[in-house]
């Protein structure tokens, strides 16, 4: 077990390539002080599981061979340890990126909710503006990115348990709900009926690491 006491500001350990890369967002939004965390394996050594993941993902059909990053896409792999992610559920953050932006950086969509026609999301998660201001990022950063993205999800998962009724033994449907209640716009009574889109495609990839599971 390796243990990283770590007190750096929330996310800008994305624009290092090693520092503080295992501190957990959360810890930073709620605490702002020296918090140890501990991290099975080595850093960027992913399990079997993960270099799974990480090959389908390198075959996302919305991609360019110009945009991939392997190493951002390990980084977001290994980050995605600290949120205690299910195992059922690992590679979300990917399965994501591949539909929002084939994993491009600088993405940009969602031009026709813009009065001045301009794009309104923007990086690989295509996160809308008020994402930089309250969990203040560079959309255009990928790690910090994900990062937000996932915090905002973890963020939600007890609100959601409440509103939808969910039993905390049940850890995927509760993160699923989570999921598509962060992504999408506020709606009367929750969206305790509903999946997000990228949950389909990462059920598809899942195939291909089933044995692992």
């Amino acid at each position: 077990m390796y243990i990283l006491h770590l007190s750096f500001l929330l996310l800008t350990f994305a624009r290092a390539d090693s520092d503080a890369f295992h501190k957990h967002a959360k810890d930073a939004l709620m605490a702002g002080a020296l918090t140890p965390i501990k991290i099975e394996g080595p850093p960027m050594v992913l399990t079997n599981m993960e270099e799974a993941i990480l090959k389908r993902s390198l075959k996302c059909p919305n991609t360019k061979r110009q945009w991939l990053s392997t190493t951002i896409l390990r980084k977001i792999l290994y980050l995605e340890r600290t949120y205690e992610i299910p195992t059922s559920l690992r590679g979300m953050t990917l399965a994501a990126a591949c539909s929002e932006s084939g994993f491009r950086a600088n993405a940009s969509g969602d031009y026709r909710y813009s009065k001045k026609r301009t794009p309104l999301a923007i990086g690989i998660l295509q996160l809308w503006p008020w994402w930089e201001k309250a969990y203040d990022i560079d959309r255009r950063n990928p790690l910090q990115s994900a990062t937000a993205w996932l915090t905002h999800i973890d963020s939600l998962k007890e609100k959601v348990r409440r509103q939808c009724r969910l039993s905390n033994k049940n850890t995927e449907h509760l993160w699923v709900k989570s999921w598509v209640t962060g992504i999408r716009s506020r709606k009367k009574g929750g969206r305790c009926n509903e999946t997000p889109k990228h949950y389909t495609r990462l059920v598809k990839w899942r195939r291909s690491w089933r044995k692992y599971l």
